[in-house]
């Protein structure tokens, strides 16, 4: 009875099959900015948002430069973290250091790394300890 069903309406039989790939794409970052600057005594918080990151087993780490200056990044959670460099009390000497991101995802074994630049700031009243007594 269906075949003349399908005969009557002129279907015809049609199997569909899904290609679905459950695999997800590259890990990307959402709109990097790579360059910052961080005064004395403050904590420089970088915002992370991945594409891609809704599915596999991420895991980040985090690796300053310069040992003044030490990073740590929170969990990633659904796609999103923060990295956070912490400066010393007093800045003495201007510098360029690199806090360099790297992600892992056991699963699909997929990489990601980014570096970012980050400029320590001197306070606008430092005097070094090179200049003269101000008597």
């Amino acid at each position: 009875m269906a075949a003349i069903t399908l005969a009557v309406f002129g279907s015809v039989p049609t199997c569909i099959v899904s290609c679905s790939d459950d695999k997800p794409g590259d890990l990307a970052l959402v709109a990097p900015a790579t360059s910052y600057q961080i005064n004395q005594g403050d904590t420089l918080k970088i915002p992370i948002s991945l594409d891609n990151a809704n599915k596999g087993d991420l895991s980040a780490t985090v690796a300053s430069s310069d040992a003044k200056y030490p990073a740590s990044i929170s969990k990633i959670e659904q796609g999103v973290a923060t990295i956070k460099v912490a400066a010393p009390e007093i800045i003495t000497k201007a510098s360029t250091f690199t806090v360099t991101l790297d992600i892992t995802d056991s699963q699909y074994s997929r990489k990601l790394e980014q570096v970012y630049n980050v400029t320590s700031v001197l306070a606008s009243n430092f005097v070094t300890l090179t200049d003269r007594a101000n008597c």
